[in-house]
């Protein structure tokens, strides 16, 4: 209080207060200094605080005040702090602010508030601090604000502000920091008055929609430390005046379009630490004025358009910690006195068309984090040197030319937590032991190279190993059961190389796999496939094609654990696979082609609740197509072919609305003949009909319906394969793109409705014993490839001739008989588009042409001799 005991101070600040301003505070009339700030106080700002007319300081920022900001405010003619940031305020600023004609800081950051900056505001001839960021400001910076000629610190950024700078801004001589950042709405270009700012020390304009270029005049600024114009649409040149910016510490002109060179003047800015020209079009090269940027600790100028060389000059930044370089057009070598770098951290040339070798003197940076090389013309070998970075994270060098071995001094790498050296094609030598004893890797990858020998079984030490990748190698041994002891291991790639042996039962201690598809594919392991695969729980593919598997003891765990959606072990030698069961509900995709199985294909197919492709192509199945296939509603792809399969295909094939690809062809089978009692455990004299399977000398089995059984007493002769028609119905499969019945016993006419299947790409009839003609319907088939030969009872329509349907000749060039001339008279094909360009429906007697199985010699006008050549066209007065 003063003398008169009278409130003079109020400062209550950081002291558990809550509750509502009274409005009775408006009477404290002599109150010169009021500090609320970091108290739980809410409500509004009472509108009574305009009358503390001798008011000098308010603090009400970080409280809990909301609703708007009274223009009472303006009363408060000696105010000269206006405290508010960090509140709810909402609203926007009253225009009577501009009535402070005392005020020096406005500080109202991080509030609710909206509206625009008010025109006023340029009537504050005593304000040095404008901070109102973060406040949901928009509209345009007013040209007023030039007029607060004792400015400072004018921040905006954080808000929707959009328009142009104000050229009228060169006119704050006082001002220090700009910071206008982040509005995303901001435009124009900078203006040349900008460079009038001579105390500027910041100047902060990223993140908006600035273009043009950067104006020479910038390098006025005498004092400038900090420039970022990153994150706009600036084009043009970096100007050559700015190496006049003796102070600048921070170079931020990333994510623009600028191009052109660097100018050799960035040479002159000696208390440069960060350079970042990173995501532009920045061409030439780099200057080796960069070199006396004796100071600099980071430089970012990926994804440019740099070429030519690193100059030497750079082993000079002796200060350096980050170098980053990459996507450019940058080639020749590394330079050895990068070796002189003694605090790089990072250094990041990938992508580029670096050749030559990586320089020994690499082994020095002994700070070295990250060395990323990747996708260059880098040839030679990893020099030893590299086992001296005991900092080192991260060695990338994949996509490269690097040849010779894995030097084994890579075991020294302490702190070594991903190696990549993936796409080296000249790669040869081992995986050397030393790399046991990378405590700290985390990510080993090395593929596509031609390392061979083993898997050392050191790679057990390897406790830290999340993701362990050496597919496309040549790799020989066995997998090593030591694989098991990785218990933190996520991802494991193994496929296309030559591993062989057994696969370990440990690999079920793989229990943390997160990667879906687990990979032993194109290797040459033998053996049975052990049940412990069924432990990896989170696997949803297993690929274990291409392989020489005898045997699966396979275990899916039952259908509440099991999340196998995709499970391929084609090209094996398997001899048998269970296919029942609530294990394989989840199944979508099963692929057993080219194996040795010997079972009843009907058995447990309708378990397989969930599959889509069901691919048992190339192996020894036997039996009948079962009819509860129906039951199987999502499936796209049934693949039977190249089996021995016995009885009709069943109609219920086409209730599978969605089927795609239909394969049942070749289970056509030779005779062969049994001796009943001994191969076959019945007599001759007593078969009643029905099936009947009998046991070869080999062992195999070998069964035949009725319809492919004879009795040459004592002996069964029997001739194996599917019979019977072709199920009419095909207008449930709208999405038949290949229907494959060849090579089997089937009879009757080819149903016209597979015309109406307007997506088949491949219909395979061949070697059958079908009769009738050739649907005309099937000449609408222009795109599909159509088989049909090898059925010799098919005829014409009309004679006993052979003739195929014209459309068939004329539109369908996949047709197997288009080229034939007994089925498609050529002259026939050249009469049709004769009647098509004659306009042949307008003809007054155009009685047989073009009929779809008329020979064409019995057209109206036509004449052909005995070869069935046209020697005479009289087509007179028909009204061609």
């Amino acid at each position: 209080c003063n003398a008169d005991a009278k409130v003079v101070f109020l400062l209550l600040q950081t002291n558990g207060l809550n509750g509502v301003l009274p409005s009775e505070i408006g009477k404290l009339s002599q109150l010169q200094m009021l500090y609320l700030q970091k108290n739980s106080v809410h409500g509004t700002v009472p509108s009574e605080m305009g009358m503390l007319v001798q008011l000098e300081y308010l603090e009400l920022s970080d409280t809990n005040i909301d609703g708007s900001l009274p223009s009472e405010i303006g009363m408060m003619s000696q105010l000269r702090t206006l405290g508010l940031s960090n509140t709810n305020l909402d609203g926007s600023i009253p225009s009577q602010i501009g009535m402070l004609s005392q005020l020096q800081e406005l500080l109202m950051y991080k509030n609710n508030m909206g509206g625009s900056l008010p025109s006023e505001i340029g009537m504050l001839s005593q304000l040095q601090y404008i901070m109102l960021s973060a406040t949901n400001i928009d509209g345009s910076i007013p040209s007023e604000v030039g007029m607060l000629s004792q400015l400072q610190y004018l921040r905006l950024f954080q808000n929707k502000m959009g328009g142009s700078i104000p050229s009228q801004i060169g006119l704050l001589s006082e001002l220090q920091y700009l910071r206008l950042d982040d509005n995303d709405n901001i435009y124009g270009s900078i203006p040349s008055e900008t460079g009038m700012l001579s105390q500027l020390q910041e100047l902060g304009l990223w993140e908006n929609n600035i273009s043009g270029s950067i104006p020479s005049e910038i390098g006025m600024l005498s004092q400038l430390q900090t420039l970022y114009l990153d994150s706009n649409n600036i084009n043009g040149s970096i100007p050559s005046e700015i190496g006049m910016l003796s102070s600048l510490q921070h170079l931020g002109f990333d994510k623009n379009n600028i191009h052109g060179a660097i100018p050799s003047e960035i040479g002159m800015l000696s208390q440069l630490l960060h350079l970042w020209l990173y995501e532009n079009a920045i061409s030439s090269t780099l200057p080796s004025e960069i070199g006396l940027l004796s100071k600099l600790e980071n430089i970012r100028i990926y994804e440019n358009d740099l070429s030519g060389t690193i100059p030497s000059e750079i082993g000079m930044l002796s200060q350096l910690q980050m170098f980053w370089l990459s996507n450019n057009y940058v080639d020749g070598t590394i330079p050895s006195e990068v070796g002189m770098l003694s605090q790089l951290l990072a250094l990041d040339l990938h992508n580029n068309g670096i050749s030559s070798s990586i320089p020994s003197q690499v082994g020095m940076l002994s700070q070295l984090q990250q060395l990323k090389l990747t996708d260059n013309n880098i040839d030679g070998t990893i020099p030893s040197e590299v086992g001296m970075l005991s900092q080192l994270e991260n060695l990338w060098l994949f996509l490269n030319n690097i040849n010779g071995s894995i030097p084994s001094e890579i075991g020294n790498l302490s702190s070594i937590k991903w190696i990549s050296l993936n796409k080296n094609t000249n790669f040869t030598g081992t995986i050397p032991t030393e790399v046991g004893k990378l405590s700290t890797l985390e990510r080993l990858s090395i593929t596509h190279t031609l390392i061979t020998g083993p898997i050392p079984t050191e790679i057990g030490m390897l406790s830290s190993l999340l993701r362990f990748l050496l597919n496309d190698n040549t790799i020989t041994g066995p997998i090593p059961s030591e694989i098991g002891l990785l218990s933190t291991l996520t991802h494991v790639r193994l496929f296309t190389n030559r591993l062989n042996g057994t696969i370990p039962n440990e690999i079920g201690n793989l229990i943390f796999l997160q990667e879906s598809i687990f990979n032993l594919s194109s290797n040459l392991l033998t053996g049975t496939i052990p049940m412990e695969l069924g432990m990896l729980s989170t696997v949803q593919s297993l690929d274990l094609s291409m392989n020489r598997l005898t045997d699966s003891l396979l275990h899916l765990g039952d259908n509440e654990t099991s999340s196998l959606h995709y499970l391929n072990v084609s090209y094996n030698n398997l001899t048998s696979f269970p296919l029942f069961g609530t294990r394989l509900q989840k199944l979508e995709t099963l692929d057993l082609t080219s194996n040795q199985i010997n079972q009843d294909v009907s058995i447990g197919l309708a378990d397989l609740s969930s599959i889509q492709d069901l691919i048992l192509s190339n192996n020894f199945f036997y039996g009948s197509i079962p009819n509860t296939i129906r039951s199987l509603v999502r499936l796209e792809r049934l693949h039977l072919d190249h089996n021995h399969l016995i009885g009709t295909i069943p109609d219920d094939i086409l209730s599978l609305v969605r089927l795609r690809e239909l394969k049942v062809s070749h289970s056509q089978q030779e005779r062969q003949c049994f001796s009943a009692i001994w191969d076959c455990g019945v007599s001759a004299g007593i078969y009643q009909g029905g099936d009947i399977c009998c046991y070869s000398d080999s062992g195999a089995r070998v069964c035949s319906d009725e319809a492919g059984v004879e009795i040459e007493y004592p002996q069964f002769c029997l001739t194996p394969g599917l019979r019977g028609t072709i199920p009419a119905g095909f207008t449930n499969t709208p999405y038949l793109q290949v229907l494959e019945l060849s090579n089997n016993f089937l009879t009757g006419n080819i149903p016209p409705e597979i015309g109406g299947l307007s997506r088949l790409k491949v219909l395979d009839l061949t070697n059958n014993s079908l009769t009738g003609s050739i649907p005309s319907a099937l000449g609408v088939l222009a795109d599909a490839v159509v088989l049909v030969q090898g059925n010799d009872m098919i005829r014409g329509q009309n004679k006993n001739d052979k003739i195929a349907p014209l459309s068939l000749c004329s539109n369908v060039p996949g047709f197997d008989l288009f080229d034939d001339p007994t089925w498609c008279p050529p002259e026939r094909n050249m009469l049709k588009e004769f009647f098509n360009d004659a306009k042949g429906q307008e003809w007054t007697n155009a009685a047989g042409w073009v009929g779809e199985f008329n020979n064409h010699c019995d057209w109206h006008g036509v004449e052909c001799n005995e070869e069935g050549r046209i020697v005479n066209l009289m087509l007179g007065n028909g009204g061609l």
